[in-house]
């Protein structure tokens, strides 16, 4: 929609898009029609004056005002107090601004005015005053109301005489914010108030700006979003350094839910913008955010912010987590595996790798791969694992590189995948089945042997020459191992190739061969290969047996 000015047939795409069924596509086609400048879509703005969502309305009246076509002022009296009847909003406050915005009020717009500067909303009255006085209609400034009993201020004073903190948990991990209570001891009180209500939970940062700011807390995720309440300014002289906490506004006394994070100092913020608090652990968590990130929880605490569990991607190392996350240590030390099951263990005739996509924020992580280690370092030599690697994966649960993992999404952690010669033979997610993780890996084993599938391993072979040259061996090799560890390994020649003929790569194409000439090289092929292969185990093939049946039309 954003991008719908430079198409050719911009006014007509936007005709359409405004109306379209998706609040946000009409909201943000609503924006751009106003910078168009073109009049003749003031009749599909009118339109949206009656839009069932209160911002699209309002960005349709800020627009028409944009095209030099304002709605009438009976509209915008009628959309106010539409807004002015139900709960506090921004919308509300705008719209004061846009009956005032003629150089001459009307009637019907100075009696609005006159009437919105008694709301019960501070910053409704506020701004009705403001656009009076600046039309030259001195009033008396607004009387400021408490709006709340007594007794929730003792509260709120009773809150702030101690420290108070957030926790922040994301998609991307979780941080930390050291509260100011001393100085926005209102704010801190009601976001914290929101938090044990779950408000935050699952909204998202819609609004992320690289080296500046990421911004959240809105339900409706657009920016135009509160929780139905304005608070006053608590403003201070505090700088807005990197890892600042503020309150996003609209204006004076606009304060709701929508809180933003800043990335690198901003020192024009300060005084102007209610500074609530500092991140005081996981900054780097909250340089990973991209907008959409979701907010999984905030949670208010009492006391000194804690240090929380960090969020670590890719492959991890043992010794690793063991020192930065004394849990996993203790965890792994502390548990016992069932010797009943460690002896089947050791009995296991082939040799497996698992691979486990686990989440360093993830509490079933921390406790279960501990006991994977455990498992495998009592068993030592005669443990059936050959290698465990562990990946990190964020609250996303997306590997990164995805190579790391070939083995499907991961849809919750830890997952365990136990694999053989490359393959999955199955795998144990987050908890296991069985009473303990031993015998669930003793189970998946099981079945792996009863199941009896290997893989198979094919490699192709050009038949041009009579002998296999020296780098082959390393090929043969690994068919070699594939063949130890049970698989069926395919030895393929490119006969089919070498009858028609095949570029090089050089400056000459590779020459058609006779059959007899390709009889003859794959017969000492077969003398050479099985130095290394083993007979029984490797299929003899030739590309023609399918590509000799193709017809030219194929």
């Amino acid at each position: 929609v954003l991008a719908l000015p430079h198409h050719p047939k911009n006014q007509e795409l936007v005709v359409k898009a405004l109306a379209d069924p998706e609040v946000a596509v009409r909201l943000a086609t609503a924006e751009v029609a106003g910078k168009l400048g073109a009049a003749a879509l003031s009749a599909e703005l009118t339109k949206l004056l009656s839009d069932p969502d209160s911002a699209v309305r309002l960005q349709a009246a800020e627009s028409l005002f944009a095209l030099g076509r304002p709605p009438d002022p009976t509209i915008l009296v009628k959309l106010l107090e539409q807004e002015l009847s139900g709960a506090a909003s921004e919308t509300s406050v705008d719209l004061v601004r846009l009956l005032g915005k003629p150089q001459n009020l009307t009637p019907e717009a100075a009696s609005a005015l006159e009437k919105a500067r008694y709301s019960r909303f501070p910053a409704v009255a506020l701004a009705a005053w403001e656009e009076l006085f600046r039309h030259g209609r001195v009033r008396a400034f607004p009387a400021g109301a408490a709006g709340k009993p007594l007794s929730a201020y003792r509260d709120i004073a009773t809150f702030a005489a101690k420290p108070r903190y957030w926790e922040v948990v994301t998609v991307r991990g979780t941080f930390t914010v050291a509260l100011d209570t001393e100085e926005a001891p209102i704010t801190t009180y009601n976001l914290c108030q929101l938090a044990e209500k779950k408000f935050f939970d699952n909204l998202t940062f819609h609004r992320v700006v690289s080296n500046f700011v990421v911004q959240g807390g809105d339900p409706r995720g657009d920016g135009w979003g509160g929780p139905g309440f304005f608070l006053p300014d608590e403003l201070s002289r505090k700088p807005f350094a990197a890892g600042s906490v503020g309150m996003a506004l609209a204006g004076p006394d606009t304060g709701g839910s929508q809180f933003f994070v800043i990335l690198t100092d901003q020192p024009h913020l300060t005084g102007r913008y209610p500074r609530v608090g500092a991140v005081a652990s996981g900054f780097e968590v909250v340089r990973r955010l991209q907008m959409g990130d979701r907010i999984l929880r905030i949670r208010c605490g009492e006391g000194t912010p804690p240090v929380p569990v960090p969020v670590w991607y890719g492959p991890l190392a043992v010794e690793k987590l063991e020192r930065e996350i004394p849990e996993f240590r203790q965890n792994r030390e502390r548990y016992q595996p069932d010797s009943q099951w460690l002896s089947w263990l050791r009995k296991a005739t082939s040799k497996y790798n698992v691979v486990v996509a686990m989440g360093t924020w993830c509490s079933d992580s921390r406790e279960q791969v501990p006991k994977l280690l455990k498992i495998h370092e009592v068993l030592g030599q005669q443990s059936p694992f050959s290698q465990i690697t562990l990946l990190g994966v964020d609250r996303g649960k997306k590997v990164v590189p995805q190579a790391l993992f070939p083995f499907g999404p991961v849809e919750r952690v830890p997952t365990m995948v136990v694999t053989f010669g490359g393959a999955e033979v199955g795998r144990v997610v987050e908890t296991p089945l069985s009473p303990t993780l031993e015998e669930d890996l003793v189970r998946k084993l099981e079945r792996s042997k009863k199941e009896n599938r290997p893989l198979r391993v094919k490699a192709g072979f050009d038949p041009t020459a009579p002998d296999i040259h020296l780098g082959h061996t390393v090929l043969l090799r690994k068919m070699k191992h594939f063949q130890e560890l049970g698989h069926e390994v395919i030895f393929l020649i490119g006969d089919f190739t070498g009858l028609i003929g095949d570029p090089s790569g050089r400056s000459a194409t590779r020459p058609a061969m006779t059959r007899e000439e390709i009889n003859k090289n794959a017969e000492t092929y077969k003398q050479q290969v099985f130095k290394i292969l083993d007979p029984q185990k490797t299929i003899i093939d030739f590309n023609s047996r399918w590509l000799g049946a193709l017809t030219s039309f194929d």
